[in-house]
């Protein structure tokens, strides 16, 4: 919109220039006194379309000066004052209004159109009692430049509806784009590890003439997971409410030992529930363990050395229940602890086995709490380690558990 208003006020002021610049050719031709008046002002409209140019976010304040330099023309057609009353300059003003509509600005129009009618109730001081024939045509050009400021307020509020619906559509835009990069990065991270497991299993599947029950059991579980983190993300992505149940606290922590025995085994870790597995959350298990606790996790597994133990424990403290995972790497970095509940992005770090990420696991886990009434919290373990807690709302017992 400002790139129009642009291009418009260039238009007018280089119309205004040449224009001056003719009646300065016209004078040379015709005869007479040099126009020095018309020169001068054909110099400064050139001026303000060159300053213009130069710097485009002047436009406002040149916008107003090129009205002065408009009105100091207009004046100079009506001096010095003649017998004749009705001139050419007093039909012409009133397009000044129409040069603030151009431009969208209300308040160039307003200035305009007071301008204005102060020249033609200052031709009617200087000539009163006017004759009757100059009387009505000074008459209708007020009414015509009050009709001209009615007008130039009329397109000012079609050009905010204009904008208004555009800025709403671009919002609209906005949040459907930032939803599917959000459902995309989700399910792009999400997936890798599922996806690595899958590939391992292929390949082992090659190695031996025939296939373990082990194997085939870690194509179904990974299978599986991929399918729920596609479904969960879509859930995410999407604006209609993700379904909630009574989760057992319990249920959560065979979850993770199932989606996560192969990564567990890879390293010789463990993962060992501590405290809190009588509790129950609400929440939608599948979006929990894949996108929220399976980043937490994933981190917790990639920072810890060969062969350590990672604790899972829950506290229930008023209506919330706190699932914290906790390692004994080498801790955040203060970076993290700064933004990473907050789900702002941080760099990446190698893991203990050289192992790489995206830096997207927190802000993932982060971005899917909060559809499920829930937040993160990040710290370092005075004893040493990292523990991430998710923190979501407490359900009562006996209540409606997921299918």
């Amino acid at each position: 919109m400002r790139r129009a208003q642009l291009r418009t006020f260039r238009l007018v002021v280089s119309i205004g220039a040449a224009g001056l610049l003719a009646m300065v050719l016209r004078g040379i031709v015709v005869g007479g006194p040099f126009p020095w008046d018309d020169l001068a002002n054909a110099v400064s409209f050139l001026a303000i379309l060159i300053l213009v140019t130069w710097e485009p976010g002047w436009l406002r304040a040149l916008s107003w000066l090129g009205l002065a330099a408009l009105f100091v023309n207009a004046v100079d057609g009506l001096v010095p004052a003649t017998v004749e009353v009705i001139r050419p300059a007093h039909v012409l003003v009133p397009l000044l209004v129409l040069y603030g509509a151009l431009l969208g600005d209300l308040w160039l129009s307003l200035a305009a159109m007071i301008g204005v009618l102060g020249i033609y109730a200052f031709t009617w001081l200087e000539h009163r009692p006017l004759l009757r024939t100059d009387l009505f045509i000074l008459t209708n050009l007020s009414l015509a430049t009050v009709a001209s400021g009615l007008a130039a307020f009329g397109v000012r509020i079609q050009h905010r509806r204009f904008t208004e619906t555009l800025r709403m559509q671009a919002e609209d835009l906005r949040k459907e784009l930032d939803t599917r990069l959000r459902l995309n990065a989700i399910i792009f991270h999400d997936i890798r590890n599922p996806l690595g497991a899958l590939m391992a299993a292929a390949e082992l599947a090659k190695a031996k003439p025939r296939a373990e029950p082990e194997d085939l059991e870690t194509v179904d579980v990974m299978s599986k997971r991929i399918r729920a983190i596609i479904n969960s993300a879509h859930e995410i992505g999407s604006d209609v409410e993700i379904g909630l149940a009574s989760v057992p606290v319990a249920s959560v922590w065979e979850r993770l030992q199932i989606l996560f025995s192969g990564r567990l085994a890879a390293k010789d870790q463990k993962l060992v529930p501590t405290e809190g597995a009588e509790h129950q959350v609400r929440t939608n298990l599948e979006v929990l363990c894949n996108s929220v606790l399976g980043n937490v996790l994933d981190n917790a597994i990639k920072f810890s050395s060969r062969g350590a133990v990672i604790q899972l424990a829950a506290e229930a403290a008023g209506a919330e229940v706190r699932l914290e995972i906790r390692d004994r790497g080498p801790g955040f970095p203060a970076i993290v602890l700064h933004r990473g509940e907050r789900g702002r992005r941080y760099p990446s770090s190698i893991g203990t086995e050289g192992e790489t990420g995206s830096a997207h696991g927190l802000r993932i886990a982060a971005l899917c709490l909060q559809r499920l009434d829930g937040r993160l919290e990040v710290r370092n373990r005075d004893t040493g380690g990292a523990a991430v807690a998710v923190v979501l709302p407490r359900a009562e017992a006996g209540a409606s558990r997921p299918a």
